[in-house]
């Protein structure tokens, strides 16, 4: 694997990782890390980018999610467990999305008149865009038989914003999860390309 090869996977890990680190933070304290958060709005609004890195804004969005993967390959801890948990579960919906063509198309057209929303507001992490991702990820994603189980207090997840917020940490990470799967990413790659993930995950935290 290419030093290239090993970056871009280790950031489009990362992604799915930030975004089950926010379910995990939300569901269980009802607040996020709020420039991971805009990072993942902007992956989802992202449907063009030129390169990997951009689709996260830059790597520095990204430090919670490099961060999470740091602490997953290098400890097997119960909030590790979750973590991968989460992530199994985001790259599960993104086989079953890819099989779905029109689902695919939907998005992208809804996407697209989320990010007009956004240039009227000016805000990206606006309630009234939460609320309209979340509402996608809601007609789209939760339509599957599989759904992601999210644990956590009840008297949070029963509040609109947070679950608003939990659904956009979702759609971000399976966004994640499809360039995971473009790079060429599969379960294979923590088998025996772990450690070359594993560096270039530490090497985007140190630079």
């Amino acid at each position: 694997m290419s030093n290239t090869q090993a970056t871009n996977q280790a950031l489009a890990l990362a992604g799915i990782a930030q975004a089950a680190a926010l379910v995990t933070q939300l569901a269980r304290e009802g607040n996020a890390d709020q420039q991971a958060m805009q990072c993942t709005i902007h992956s989802i609004l992202a449907l063009d980018a030129p390169d990997s890195e951009s689709i996260f804004i830059n790597r520095k969005y990204l430090h919670l999610g490099l961060k999470t993967v740091r602490e997953v390959f290098e400890r097997d801890t119960a909030s590790s467990t979750e973590t991968l948990r989460y992530c199994a579960s985001m790259l599960h919906l993104q086989k079953h999305l890819m099989k779905n063509n029109e689902m695919l198309d939907t998005l992208r057209k809804r996407i697209q008149q989320i990010q007009k929303q956004i240039d009227l507001h000016g805000n990206e992490t606006a309630s009234q865009v939460l609320s309209s991702i979340a509402a996608l990820y809601s007609d789209t994603l939760s339509t599957f038989q599989f759904r992601v189980q999210v644990n956590g207090r009840p008297e949070l997840l029963q509040q609109t914003g947070i679950a608003d917020q939990i659904r956009t940490a979702l759609l971000g990470g399976v966004r994640a999860a499809i360039l995971w799967r473009q790079l060429g990413g599969s379960r294979l790659d923590f088998i025996f390309r772990r450690k070359a993930i594993y560096n270039a995950t530490v090497a985007l935290l140190d630079a």
